[in-house]
């Protein structure tokens, strides 16, 4: 059987950089495998050129020297902006062609709380200090982990969960089944 794996067109997912600098090495080469759009906000271009990774779309402020920089990246999409929220405007974009997920690396919770309060209908998955969260829609949450392992939830939120100790360890290897009327992200260790 082969490791590849087939995408059909428009189903790879989007990759949205806006903190490169929380990123690990492997996290994101493990995202690469899946031959992701890459969208790279201003404070992580650098970064991701200094890896030698293709930018396909470049979110920068109309005052921004890094047009220049990137014509070696042809062809490469600009979005210019004149707020400094690239988080808004890399998910309008995602949205707007009709991506089905996107992954995002973010600097804190504040951009999970922003995203959490989107109506879009995209599965969204953020990486931020070593945990990857995915955001769970009004409804519920059921996976296997094994025994011991730490599940964080943000926001903290009265849920009814099994499977879980009241320091969201899991109790016994199974699947861990959570359930809540809002929006909340369940994450995991990297």
């Amino acid at each position: 059987m082969s490791s590849h794996h087939i995408i059909r067109e428009d189903q790879e997912p989007a990759l949205l950089v806006l903190d490169a600098v929380s990123i690990s090495h492997d996290s994101f080469q493990q995202l690469l495998e899946w031959s992701p759009t890459i969208i790279a906000c201003e404070g992580s271009i650098e970064y991701l050129l200094s890896w030698g990774l293709k930018i396909d779309v470049a979110l920068i402020s109309k005052t921004s020297s890094f047009k220049e920089q990137l014509q070696n990246q042809l062809p490469i999409q600009f979005l210019f902006t004149e707020s400094d929220n690239f988080l808004d405007e890399g998910l309008e974009f995602v949205s707007k062609k009709k991506y089905r997920t996107i992954n995002c690396f973010v600097s804190d919770k504040k951009s999970l709380d922003y995203m959490s309060q989107k109506k879009l209908s995209i599965e969204i998955v953020a990486f931020c200090s070593g945990i990857r969260w995915s955001l769970i829609r009004i409804g519920s949450f059921s996976k296997w982990f094994p025994q011991g392992a730490h599940i964080f939830i943000h926001p903290q939120l009265e849920m009814h969960t099994e499977g879980l100790s009241d320091q969201l360890m899991v109790i016994n290897s199974g699947f861990v089944k959570l359930r809540q009327t809002n929006n909340f992200w369940v994450g995991e260790e990297i």
